[in-house]
């Protein structure tokens, strides 16, 4: 299957450079600012220290990557932008049947929590982040690599509460339905079992409403 990542960018490039060093994508989608824009693929010194000082090639040179990308430019604080800009291109690529990962690191904080939160509840994205020493509250530094993000109990959490509230309205076949499936995609032993545990409930109470009472 062929592999794509979507990276938020902001004013680091070097976590970007591990992240798609790290991954080889087949495509990746930058999503980005009419500022950060040039950073991609800019002719020169376009990426900059922290004083903001342009010392590096693109992200592109410096990761030597060759592939398909494409830019989508936002506004980085405007959240209903970003959100539909993201899902957009997140459906195409699924159509288009590639891998998703999504790397949050980069970019505004809204444009990284968007990310974030499609990473989350959308069980078909993997979500990635670089991670290293901090030196300094600004950003990761020397050391960093790129690595998978555990959200099993946060995905679990969230489908738990549409669980509790079709239980609630007696709904208890729906909910196992739910539940069962969310069973074949958490890889966590102790979440896994919280999920069966509370499928079995389910289950009994529908037995219960049809009357199969052994």
């Amino acid at each position: 299957m062929k592999k794509a990542l979507v990276l938020t960018v902001g004013g680091s490039d070097k976590p970007l450079v591990i992240s798609i060093k790290t991954w080889k994508p087949d495509f990746i989608c930058f999503v980005c600012s009419d500022r950060t824009q040039k950073m991609i693929d800019g002719e020169g010194k376009v990426c900059c220290d922290r004083y903001g000082k342009p010392v590096r090639q693109s992200i592109k040179n410096q990761s030597n990557y060759s592939g398909d990308y494409e830019k989508i430019i936002v506004n980085p604080d405007d959240f209903n932008e970003i959100y539909r800009k993201i899902l957009e291109k997140i459906r195409q690529l699924k159509k288009e049947n590639f891998e998703i990962l999504a790397d949050f690191t980069g970019g505004s904080k809204t444009m990284s929590s968007v990310l974030e939160f499609f990473a989350l509840m959308d069980f078909g994205i993997k979500p990635v982040m670089v991670k290293g020493p901090r030196r300094d509250i600004m950003k990761t530094t020397s050391g960093s690599v790129a690595v998978p993000v555990d959200v099993d109990s946060a995905r679990a959490d969230i489908i738990f509460k549409f669980a509790d509230a079709l239980i609630k309205s007696h709904l208890y076949t729906s909910a196992r339905k739910i539940l069962d499936e969310l069973a074949t995609k958490i890889a966590d032993t102790s979440v896994q079992r919280a999920i069966i545990r509370k499928s079995e409930i389910c289950e009994g109470f529908e037995l219960w409403d049809k009357f199969e009472y052994e």
